[in-house]
């Protein structure tokens, strides 16, 4: 019998070596490092929305601490699984705030944030959705937005699951 959330942390796995291995942190951490040494006299602020077990945000307090810079960083995310699969990791870093909330009703002062960031969320989303997700961000964030996500098609889809997909005589055995 599979225990309480091994499917999902098996999943939020794929998804935190596809973040590393196709540049999604990378990215993420790039616009990151280009506004903290604008940040001055206090702690840098990161909200990662969408941020699951705070994969992220981890990384980010690691950059932050290797740097000797103060950093704030606020996981966001509606399910309370992903949160408690992080609870371990982010433990280590009292630099760390994990929040149940959802995107659309961030709970975040106007402003309060030097970057908001969302990785592979939005594209779970309907157009009016993400819209109003985005929304809230940019009413959150002191200017900046970073989002990595996918685009919506069907031949992106088809990519990710080749064999579902394509016909058996297509494909190599």
């Amino acid at each position: 019998m599979e225990r309480f959330g091994d499917g999902h942390a098996a999943s939020l796995d794929d998804i935190d070596r596809l973040n590393a291995w196709f540049g999604g942190y990378a990215l993420t951490l790039r616009e990151i490092r280009h506004i903290a040494p604008l940040v001055r006299g206090r702690s840098f602020v990161v909200v990662d929305v969408g941020g699951g077990r705070g994969d992220l945000a981890v990384r980010v307090a690691r950059w932050a601490r290797r740097g000797d810079r103060r950093a704030f960083i606020v996981v966001v995310d509606r399910d309370a699984t992903s949160l408690g699969l992080g609870a371990s990791a982010c433990a280590a870093y009292g630099e760390i705030v994990r929040v149940r909330a959802d995107a659309s009703a961030l709970l975040i002062r106007a402003a309060s944030a030097d970057v908001v960031t969302s990785s592979l969320v939005l594209h779970h989303l309907g157009p009016d959705a993400v819209v109003a997700r985005l929304a809230e961000m940019a009413a959150a964030s002191r200017g900046v937005v970073v989002v990595n996500d996918l685009l919506r098609a069907w031949w992106s889809w088809t990519l990710g699951w080749p064999r579902d997909f394509w016909p058996p005589s297509l494909l190599a055995s």
